[in-house]
């Protein structure tokens, strides 16, 4: 498994666990990781592998805390907002299966570079996650 989809399955995984959708781990991971700010519906339920009915029904929660916009048929990730470190401290089980799955992950980044592999992007995105949540 390359490090792209380990990232993908591990949140996939810690959604799964937290809120019983791991569509919405792997959501969130695809975001992180493609660097794009926009896609549209279609495209974005092609690269995950699901219908847009789905789709939809997993995207309520990143448009509600106005992580991504929704325009006409376009997602437009906007990034977590300061606030989510405050609700995510609220939650301390919820913060230590982040930490937890950050970890695992961090632990996969050692890993593929110990074997030469290129993981600049990866650790942006473990930085980018310990930003958001506030996790060590």
């Amino acid at each position: 498994m390359n490090l792209r989809e380990a990232f993908m399955e591990e949140f996939g995984n810690l959604s799964k666990k937290i809120q019983n959708n791991a569509l919405q781990g792997k959501i969130q991971m695809f975001f992180r990781l493609e660097l794009c700010e926009e896609i549209s519906k279609t495209d974005l339920a092609k690269a995950l592998d699901v219908t847009e009915g789905n789709l939809v029904n997993a995207m309520e929660n990143f448009i509600l805390y106005g992580v991504v916009e929704e325009k006409d048929d376009t997602y437009m990730y906007k990034g977590y907002p300061p606030e989510f470190k405050d609700l995510v401290a609220m939650l301390p089980d919820r913060k230590k299966k982040l930490q937890d799955s950050t970890d695992r992950l961090a632990a996969l980044v050692s890993e593929a570079e110990a074997q030469g592999q290129e993981v600049k992007e990866f650790l942006r995105v473990i930085s980018d996650i310990k930003r958001d949540f506030g996790l060590k």
